[in-house]
């Protein structure tokens, strides 16, 4: 996966880690824009996804991952100014 970099000062969260059920995703930087939300598995393909809606974006989004198997996962979240990739854990 190839990532942009977001801009200097722009913080992310992702929680719980581990996950059981959903990842809540928060951005916690000024002037950003948190637009989407990729879970990719080991093999490459997208496997759940998160969006944000209409043009009051805010900064939390929340991706369901109740249907996925046990795992390690990439997270690709897609800001206004680029995008970031974090490794996830699903368990049980």
């Amino acid at each position: 996966v190839s990532v942009g970099h977001p801009a200097a000062g722009c913080g992310l969260s992702v929680f719980p880690v581990p996950a059981a059920d959903a990842l809540t995703v928060r951005l916690e930087g000024p002037g950003d824009d948190l637009r989407g939300v990729d879970v990719y598995s080991a093999t490459g393909q997208i496997v759940a996804r998160g969006r944000a809606q209409g043009p009051g974006r805010n900064g939390t989004l929340t991706v369901d991952v109740s249907a996925l198997p046990q795992g390690v996962y990439q997270l690709v979240v897609h800001t206004a100014n680029g995008d970031r990739a974090e490794r996830v854990v699903v368990q049980r």
